[in-house]
């Protein structure tokens, strides 16, 4: 079986004694199993702890399993070739109208550059905090410097058989890149969420343009530099989507990093990214310009957060399992 894009399945959730009615996919806790039932032929998945724990949370939230996605990943290479099979229940649940009392601003950079984040209570900026960790980055530049080395390697390289090593030596460091960067896209957003949760607080994000992401993305930048781009787009989704699963109101609002919070003028970069304003001398760093925007326009952001929302949202897991065939 291959199968191009997700195919939607009914599907029942078993917590405790619940009758199997014989949808196409069974996810039994209790068994600590998935059972995909397609073409006469059932295939088991075991459940992983963290998958459990997992789906217990949503349980708990409230949540019910509406439907599940089977599909198989495809690698895209001269011959595509299709790897693991993954099923991805999809929970929903109903929301309550949420009431935001402070707001949390995100000014979401290159991950080299950090993730600014900033509590605001009141009109004042309370506390603020960079995300990820140092040593994430890191992990990440190496990775990229690793894969970067093989592939000119690779391109060297006369003997076949040699080449071929290299790369699947690539392909591989490449997948775990793309898995480090969704643990990083992981942690952010699930930090920034525990802080709104906390604080009872709107979600305000900034984001880069599209025209200049896709000129950054296209320019004559470094490899590198195009690599921790990638993440942006994830992050944004990532937490729009679990704003609304925890009913946190969530804006994407133009907040200017070059303009001055002050009195509005143009503002001049210094050395290491710190901003400078010719017409009244206001200086900070260029990650703290946003938030500063948002502590000027607080009301005003806070107001357009309590706009109403749709009523219902939903939230998913993917379960990996090698390819069968039948």
């Amino acid at each position: 079986m291959v199968f191009h894009r997700a195919v939607p399945l009914d599907a029942q959730l078993r917590v405790e004694n619940e009758r199997d009615v014989g949808n196409a996919v069974f996810v039994d806790l209790k068994s600590g199993v998935v059972k995909v039932r397609r073409l006469q032929e059932t295939l088991i998945i075991h459940l992983k702890r963290q998958s459990a724990e997992w789906i217990r949370r949503r349980v708990e939230e409230g949540a019910k399993l509406k439907l599940a996605f089977l599909g198989i990943e495809r690698r895209k290479s001269k011959k595509p070739t299709y790897g693991k099979l993954y099923v991805a229940p999809v929970f929903a649940r109903e929301m309550t109208p949420a009431e935001p009392k402070t707001i949390i601003t995100v000014d979401i950079n290159r991950l080299d550059h950090g993730v600014m984040v900033g509590l605001l209570v009141d009109g004042k900026l309370r506390q603020t905090l960079r995300l990820p960790d140092k040593d994430a980055i890191k992990t990440l530049k190496r990775l990229h410097e690793e894969i970067s080395k093989l592939e000119k390697q690779a391109t060297r390289e006369t003997d076949l058989a040699r080449r071929k090593r290299l790369e699947e030596r690539v392909r591989y460091l490449k997948s775990k890149r793309y898995r480090k960067i969704r643990g990083v896209i992981t942690q952010i957003a699930g930090e920034i969420i525990k802080l709104a949760r906390e604080h009872k607080a709107a979600i305000v994000v900034d984001t880069i343009e599209d025209g200049n992401y896709r000129m950054l993305k296209e320019g004559n930048g470094s490899g590198e530099k195009k690599h921790f781009l990638d993440g942006l787009g994830q992050l944004r989704r990532r937490l729009q989507a679990l704003a609304h699963w925890y009913d946190i109101p969530y804006l994407e609002e133009r907040l200017y990093s070059t303009v001055c919070p002050k009195c509005g003028a143009n503002m001049a970069e210094e050395r290491g990214h710190i901003m400078r304003c010719p017409a009244c001398g206001f200086t900070d760093h260029r990650d703290r310009i946003p938030l500063l925007w948002a502590k000027r326009r607080y009301w005003e952001l806070l107001q357009k957060t309590k706009q109403p929302r749709s009523p219902h949202s939903g939230d998913h897991l993917t379960f990996n399992r090698k390819s069968a065939h039948s």
